[in-house]
């Protein structure tokens, strides 16, 4: 294997476990403070192989996503194609930061995405009366330097 080609069971494990950690059911101020994990690995993956995880992995990815909760198809697609298009318009940038300003990075890419979540969920059912959805992107931002560190100890 060549050191540019990407692990491709790691990339579907790590999908998976995320899948399981975004379904976890959760009580609490832990429903609000849930990191999304999901944009998390594909933020990794966009960012560590852009030439084979880009837009279209994305977006299918997204659909497995709204099929797996349940929500409006496409919701999801949409979300983490727009995600991957924004890390890949500042890899070159994000791949010389370290790990603490690639968080930074994260909070504001996983803010827009659960913004545009409750935006489009607005227009379907239940519109945000608050902001306590930002917190979840809070706690991606905390958990990138580990979540970084564990793929890239395994995605050798």
């Amino acid at each position: 294997m060549a050191r540019d080609d990407p692990n491709y069971l790691l990339f579907v494990v790590s999908f998976i476990l995320a899948f399981c950690l975004g379904v976890l059911p959760l009580s609490g101020i832990w429903v609000y403070l849930r990191p999304e994990m999901i944009s998390l690995v594909m933020f990794y993956w966009t960012l560590r192989h852009p030439a084979h995880f880009g837009i279209i992995v994305a977006w299918v990815v997204g659909l497995f996503w709204d099929v797996l909760v349940g929500s409006a198809l496409g919701v999801h697609a949409l979300a983490l194609g727009l995600q991957s298009y924004l890390v890949l318009t500042m890899i070159q940038r994000l791949q010389l930061y370290p790990a603490l300003q690639q968080s930074f990075v994260v909070f504001i890419i996983v803010g827009i995405v659960m913004m545009l979540y409750r935006w489009i969920g607005g227009f379907i059912s239940h519109p945000a009366s608050d902001m306590t959805y930002m917190l979840a992107a809070l706690t991606s931002a905390m958990l990138w330097p580990l979540v970084r560190m564990v793929l890239n100890r395994f995605d050798r």
